[in-house]
Formats: structure tokens, C-alpha cells, sequence
């Protein structure tokens, strides 16, 4: 595996050092003409600054363009209940932290009922995906580092664990949906 990665220096611009990484690592090859693409991030919660800030995202929507495709911005409910478990609350959060160059679909539907059953060859058979992601021709995905309260230290992959669940947040070989009381 290869990790491409811009070190944080208030010296250089960071949009011309994120351009040149998404350049060298082939970002945008998975995108062709007219392809629906999953732009998945963290929006945020209102009043936290802990997530990748828009005027990137909206750079990245810029390439996505320029290749060709259509994007969108994605990410699942959240099991816990916050200002992004539910569709409406989650979407508020998106427009009001600045997300407004692309239109945001939550992957996981208003209430974490839109998911699709898909096959692995890991250790699980099937493990259920939200269906905005399933169904989305290319991915890709805006991630953050930080220190994790309660996990260590968060990136790429725990954001897609936690963004490409299904409104269950179960991942089983069985759907065993569980209720959203």
C-alpha cells in the first residue's frame, strides 16, 4: 500500500501541495465521463472545526468535474444520536458548514433504512453498504487525522468503517436490522 500524504508547512500553499499529491497518486483516474462519483467526507458537527475544510472539498469537486463526472457529497447517519443521525439534521449540517458546491446525499437514507447487501471475499460472505454508496460508478474519499478521544488516532480508514455502514452499523453476513428508537 502507498500513502500519499501533504505535511502540514504555513510555508508552502496547500492547495498547490494537495493538487500535486492528487496528481502523483492518480486520484482522479477512476473517473470517467458522465460516472455518478461519491465524494465521501465528515461535514462536521456545528460549532467543531474537526474536519477537512470546504474550500478543499470544493477543489476536489472541481477535478471530479474536470474528469468528467458527476459528484456528489456523501456520508452516512450517525448511530449515535447527534446533529447528523438523520437525514434532514444531517444535510443542515452539511449546508451550514459550508458544503455547497455539489449536492449532499446521505449514503444511508433519512433514517438509515437505504442500504444494499454485497458480497466480500474477506472473512464475511456479504456485509451491508449504505445505497447511495453501492450504487455510486466512483469513490472518493476526503478523509482527516485526529486525535480520537475514545479510539486512538482516526483517519481513512475508520472514516470509511464509520461512512460506508448501513443505517444498522452492524456489519453481518445476516441482515439483522436493529430498531432506531
Amino acid at each position: 500500500m502507498v500513502v500519499y500524504l501533504v505535511p502540514w508547512d504555513p510555508k508552502r500553499n496547500l492547495m498547490e501541495e494537495a493538487n500535486r499529491l492528487y496528481d502523483e497518486a492518480g486520484t482522479f483516474d477512476c473517473v470517467q465521463e458522465g460516472d455518478l462519483v461519491a465524494v465521501k467526507l465528515h461535514v462536521g458537527e456545528l460549532g467543531n472545526p474537526n474536519y477537512v475544510q470546504p474550500f478543499f472539498v470544493h477543489d476536489v469537486i472541481r477535478r471530479v468535474k474536470e474528469a468528467g463526472g458527476k459528484p456528489f457529497l456523501t456520508d452516512s447517519n450517525t448511530l449515535y444520536h447527534a446533529q447528523r443521525s438523520n437525514a434532514y439534521d444531517h444535510m443542515v449540517t452539511a449546508l451550514t458548514n459550508g458544503f455547497n458546491l455539489a449536492p449532499f446525499i446521505v449514503a444511508d437514507g433519512l433514517r438509515g433504512e437505504n442500504y444494499r447487501t454485497v458480497p466480500t471475499k474477506g472473512i464475511l460472505k456479504e456485509i451491508e453498504v449504505s445505497g447511495a454508496i453501492a450504487e455510486a460508478d466512483a469513490m472518493i474519499v476526503v478523509s482527516h487525522d485526529k486525535g480520537h478521544e475514545l479510539s486512538g488516532f482516526g483517519g481513512a480508514i475508520k472514516k470509511l468503517g464509520h461512512g460506508l455502514h448501513a443505517g444498522s452499523g452492524e456489519v453481518s453476513a445476516t441482515p439483522n436490522r436493529r430498531n432506531r428508537n
